[in-house]
């Protein structure tokens, strides 16, 4: 059986997009590795105090810090800490008994506090200092207000 013209086309056409599509891959930018991921720093802690039902301007914490860090406040979604709603400033490694954090909090949210490293420089930045875990399990107590 011989190939007629046309046939010969599509077969053409058919290679020419394996390669093309071969090509792609080949060359395609490979995207960087992601290195977001929480750092162990046993024996870090951090409990929060219950706000009473007046209190939607600061949130007070108890916290042990071993590497300095930061205090962030995440509005709950689910499960999971989302959006940021504040942060403590720069804190050094140590003890802080009843601290405030200044920030708004409403009653028909549920929210999360974690502890975050320092990268180095001194200043919370989300996505560059990492969350702090402890034992394996990350430092994320939740907390809401009094209805």
């Amino acid at each position: 059986m011989l190939l007629k013209k046309e046939d010969w086309l599509g077969i053409g056409v058919v290679v020419f997009i394996i390669l093309l599509v071969g090509a792609f891959f080949a060359f395609a930018p490979q995207a960087p590795e992601i290195t977001y991921k929480p750092v162990e720093v046993t024996g870090s802690d951090l409990v929060v105090i219950a706000p009473a039902k007046d209190q939607k301007d600061f949130v007070k914490v108890s916290a042990t810090l071993v590497k300095p860090g930061f205090v962030v406040i995440h509005q709950a979604i689910g499960e999971a800490p989302g959006p940021i709603i504040s942060s403590s400033p720069y804190l050094k490694a140590g003890t802080y008994i009843d601290y405030q954090i200044p920030t708004t909090l409403s009653a028909e949210n549920d929210y999360f506090a974690l502890l975050f490293a320092d990268d180095g420089d001194g200043v919370y930045e989300a996505g560059v200092d990492l969350p702090v875990m402890s034992n394996g399990a990350v430092i994320k107590r939740g907390f809401s207000l009094p209805l």
